[in-house]
């Protein structure tokens, strides 16, 4: 059984439906969601996961009961970095269909493929909150 919350320092600990929460400038709350762990070459990749930004904002940290039927706004490959940046730690797990398999191959970046979010430029590491700001405040 997993305890929550924790601070991934790697993916090894990360399953689908778990979340982390993270303050937005206006003072309230958005959340992320572990869709996927990456493989490449059949190995888990550490640091690399496939993840979203979910139709949620809230006053405080999210709860399970928060997040029942909450869609997802966007999704893309995530750093781990994504959540050490913008909250730091997973706080839960959800129950919910996400229509992806619990892990997925990563086959690299192409000139047409989604971006890494959480790594590289500061853009990168901040693009989860900062789509949270555009899309959710």
């Amino acid at each position: 059984m997993m305890n929550f919350p924790f601070e991934p320092r790697s993916t090894s600990q990360l399953r689908q439906g778990q979340y982390w929460g993270f303050e937005l400038s206006n003072g309230s709350f958005a959340c992320g969601l572990i869709l996927a762990r990456t493989t490449s070459e059949g190995k888990i990749n550490r640091t690399l996961f496939f993840g979203g930004l979910l139709n949620w904002s809230g006053p405080s940290l999210p709860m399970p009961s928060n997040l029942e039927g909450v869609g997802i706004l966007q999704s893309g490959f995530m750093h781990i970095r994504a959540i050490q940046l913008n909250g730091g730690q997973v706080n839960g797990a959800v129950d919910g269909t996400w229509d992806v398999a619990p892990e997925v191959v990563y086959t690299g970046l192409t000139s047409d493929g989604l971006p890494i979010w959480g790594y590289g430029c500061s853009f990168a590491r901040r693009i989860v909150r900062l789509l949270a700001e555009l899309i959710i405040i």
